[in-house]
């Protein structure tokens, strides 16, 4: 762990857990609870939010035409969005291909 030049060991000691579980968060063995996210995030002065992925992005991370996308796709019936599907899959797959 080099963020602030701290090895695993210091994480483990300096949070009042054991070397092992520092270790597994690492390695992304297991899901932290709380009260662990709670206290790796006091140890490096930061929210215990700021160590959470969620999987839905935040609006505000979206562009203003995502956020136009999502507003009109929101109030549309399924019918009338499944021939839009296929374009969006496709988009999707060139990103994909692009990153790889």
């Amino acid at each position: 762990m080099d963020a602030n030049n701290m090895s695993q060991g210091d994480v483990a000691r300096l949070s009042g857990m054991k070397q092992p579980v520092i270790s597994r968060l690492l390695s992304a063995d297991n899901e932290p609870g709380l009260d662990t996210v709670e206290k790796i995030a006091e140890l490096f002065g930061i929210e215990a939010s700021d160590l959470i992925k969620t999987k839905e992005p935040k609006v505000a991370s979206f562009t203003v035409i995502q956020r136009e996308i999502i507003r009109i796709v929101s109030s549309l019936p399924d019918d009338e969005l499944k021939p839009v599907l296929p374009v969006i899959r496709l988009l999707e797959t060139r990103k994909q291909k692009k990153q790889a």
